[in-house]
């Protein structure tokens, strides 16, 4: 998986934001970080994808 786009914060109540291009799944996935907690939140729109059935889970991630 290759860095697709970053963008840093520009302010204290602005998150980075990291995005990397998944080349198997042809898609997105970011990172949303918060550089003042530490904390982060990852969006990926083919989580748990199932290639076979081409169906993915549909209940939220925790």
């Amino acid at each position: 998986m290759q860095t697709f786009a970053l963008s840093p914060s520009t302010g204290a109540v602005s998150p980075e934001v990291a995005g990397f291009f998944d080349p198997r799944t042809f898609s997105i996935q970011y990172v949303v970080s918060d550089p003042a907690t530490g904390k982060c939140a990852i969006i990926d729109p083919v989580y748990d994808f199932d290639e076979k059935s081409g169906r993915h889970r549909q209940s939220p991630c925790r």
